[in-house]
């Protein structure tokens, strides 16, 4: 007796159609599963992306701040390398001015007339400069230097000054070169990390947007 009901559900499983309500439950119940843990793997994917574009809009926020200080650096460092240029002609022209108001103490200096203790430097910055100003003059003569002997000292004196003081000032014009050189250095890389991290953060964004469809 206890056997009957065994049996009568042994028959049922016999049949096609209760079979087939068996299996597509079975098969309902698999796949919801599956789907569950799809979506799992999905949000927890989702979670990771989201994490690292925050990583990525903080990343962006240093880079976009460090730019701006790399900018104001380089317009600072070119701001100087002009008034240092500036400061350089004005200078320049000047002493120019000067060496014309004294053209024949500068002859006497090029021609090697002032005496043993004044000598010209073809090594001075202001060499081309004397040069020109002593070629203006067509006539020198040893007694003018022997008359001015004062004055072609104090020409060589001026020389000399205006020679340390140019090469100082190119000195700094070549320091702020090398800032500017560094800093337009600085500049381009942080440019080409921000390049490279928005193509991160697209390509992040887009793979967000897959997984959310």
């Amino acid at each position: 007796i206890n056997n009957i009901p065994k049996l009568e559900t042994m028959k049922n499983f016999k049949n096609p159609l209760a079979l087939l309500l068996v299996f597509t439950i079975l098969f309902v119940s698999c796949d919801n599963k599956k789907q569950k843990e799809l979506a799992s793997q999905k949000n927890y994917e989702i979670g990771i992306l989201q994490s690292k574009l925050m990583d990525y809009q903080s990343y962006r926020n240093l880079l976009d701040s460090e730019l701006i200080n790399q900018q104001a650096k380089l317009t600072d460092h070119s701001r100087s390398k002009f008034q240092l240029e500036s400061k350089l002609a004005d200078y320049e022209n000047r002493v120019m001015a000067y060496l014309m108001d004294h053209k024949m103490a500068v002859a006497c200096i090029v021609g090697g007339l002032g005496g043993a203790t004044v000598s010209f430097d073809t090594t001075s910055e202001l060499s081309r400069e004397v040069k020109d100003v002593a070629g203006a003059v067509t006539a020198i003569s040893a007694i003018y230097a022997i008359l001015n002997y004062s004055e072609v000292s104090e020409v060589a004196d001026v020389l000399v000054q205006a020679d340390s003081h140019v090469k100082n000032i190119k000195k700094e014009i070549g320091k702020v070169n090398a800032l500017i050189k560094n800093t337009k250095y600085a500049l381009g890389d942080k440019e080409r990390k921000l390049i490279a991290l928005k193509k991160n953060m697209v390509a992040t964004r887009t793979r967000i947007e897959q997984l959310n469809i």
